[in-house]
């Protein structure tokens, strides 16, 4: 008798483990990929995700058609949680791009609208890396900042910032432009110690590129 009891018992605890949906309803994802002349882009592979208590789960995939159009319906989920959407994921001759932390607060009468997200070529995008210097043993980097353009590969919904306990030093860039470093150093020799920003202008070209950051 106990055997029997046993199979039951495992399986609600395998399934508790999962992420649950509400049968009911369907929620609906629509978006145009383009490219960066405004073209639409034929067969990206569009990905939805959910999310809920560190699980996550693939709940619908689809392909753009002619237009780039991709429209998606799954249902919500049980409890509270998120969803992204991964476009493009297998970075085939595009970038890929990840919009997350999609709440469903978000949906308008079932529907959220994406409207037209851009995605660029491999081609011209390129790695840009900032290589750290300490030539003055009290000073320390506090804050890196660039306002290159980007491919935005990682997007929030909500329009958070990411918090990074340390400066960010990797990034991906569109090539051929010119744009500015802002950082900051703490100067921790002085009482109290003392911050101060500044900012360096850099150029790159078609290549990946790095920079010698000198502080």
């Amino acid at each position: 008798m106990k055997k029997l009891l046993l199979l039951p018992i495992l399986l609600l605890l395998f399934s508790s483990c999962e992420v649950q949906y509400n049968g009911d309803t369907r929620f609906i994802i629509k978006a145009n990929i383009i490219d960066e002349e405004g073209n639409p882009i034929e067969n990206v592979q569009v990905d939805v995700n959910a999310e809920r208590d560190n699980l996550s789960d693939n709940i619908s995939y689809a392909h753009t058609d002619e237009n780039g159009f991709s429209f998606q319906a799954f249902p919500p989920l049980k409890s509270q949680g998120t969803f992204s959407i991964d476009i493009n994921p297998d970075r085939k001759t595009y970038q890929s791009k990840i919009i997350y932390n999609i709440k469903e607060s978000d949906f308008q009468n079932l529907i959220l609208d994406l409207g037209s997200v851009t995605l660029i070529k491999n081609e011209n995008i390129i790695n840009f890396k900032i290589q750290l210097n300490r030539i003055n043993e009290s000073n320390f980097i506090e804050r890196i900042e660039i306002n290159a353009l980007s491919p935005e590969e990682f997007v929030d919904y909500q329009g958070n910032l990411e918090e990074n306990y340390y400066p960010e030093t990797y990034f991906t860039i569109l090539k051929n432009q010119n744009f500015t470093i802002f950082y900051s150093v703490r100067d921790i020799s002085t009482t109290p110690p003392t911050l101060t920003d500044y900012s360096v202008n850099v150029s790159v070209g078609t290549e990946s590129a790095t920079y010698q950051l000198e502080y």
